[in-house]
């Protein structure tokens, strides 16, 4: 069976700074909005702010840890080497982002929309995005290990070389879904979860013991 490729994601449309004129600070306040800046080192972490948005810039090196953004958006928008482990951000909006060598562990998206997202090299260990919707994101050479997918709908999303031990996935709705050369072990899901995923056949080998392991099967091997 022919797959649809899950390599067409769309770029950030961002044109070209003035990385002279490098912002080196963010205070975040409700319904900000950063348009077409770059911001470097800046330590924003730990700030409360609703309806943000960040849009056409470029992040490179930015701390956002421990930040509570509710309802905020990310368009256009390239983020390089920057900290935003265990942001919150409930009904956050991201289409068009790229995140480069980041530390995403314990970032938490509820119900929010993932459009067009790159995340390449980057730490998303217990990354809670549960109740999302992901459409044509890749994550490559990423760990989200313990990560929670729950109630998620992911549609052309590709796991390449990426570590999804003990995740769930419980309840999600998957439409292409390419996990081949991704470490799933004990990977938490019922068998009806797994419709529209891709793996590869030793994957579904490992499947299907732990598979057979749930529902009382002893499987002895010669």
């Amino acid at each position: 069976m022919n797959r649809k490729s899950v390599t067409e994601i769309k770029t950030p449309n961002v044109a070209a700074l003035d990385l002279s004129a490098a912002l080196s600070s963010m205070a975040l306040l409700d319904e900000d909005e950063y348009a077409q800046v770059f911001v470097r080192n800046a330590d924003a972490s730990y700030q409360n702010a609703s309806h943000i948005s960040i849009s056409s810039s470029r992040l490179d090196g930015v701390r956002l840890s421990g930040c509570n953004l509710p309802k905020s958006r990310f368009v256009d928008a390239y983020f390089d080497k920057c900290d935003l482990s265990n942001v919150e951000m409930k009904l956050g909006r991201l289409t068009r982002v790229r995140f480069t060598d980041c530390k995403l562990t314990g970032l938490k998206i509820s119900e929010g929309e993932f459009h067009d997202i790159v995340f390449e090299e980057c730490l998303c260990d217990m990354m809670q995005i549960f109740g999302s919707e992901l459409k044509n994101v890749s994550f490559k050479n990423c760990r989200l290990t313990n990560a929670d997918l729950r109630s998620c709908k992911l549609k052309n999303v590709k796991f390449e070389n990426c570590q999804l031990q003990k995740s769930e996935i419980y309840g999600a709705k998957l439409d292409n879904v390419d996990c081949r050369g991704t470490s799933l072990q004990g990977l938490k899901a019922n068998a009806s979860d797994l419709k529209g995923l891709v793996i590869d056949y030793q994957q579904a080998l490992d499947l299907a013991e732990y598979f057979a392991s749930v529902i009382g099967i002893h499987i002895v091997k010669d």
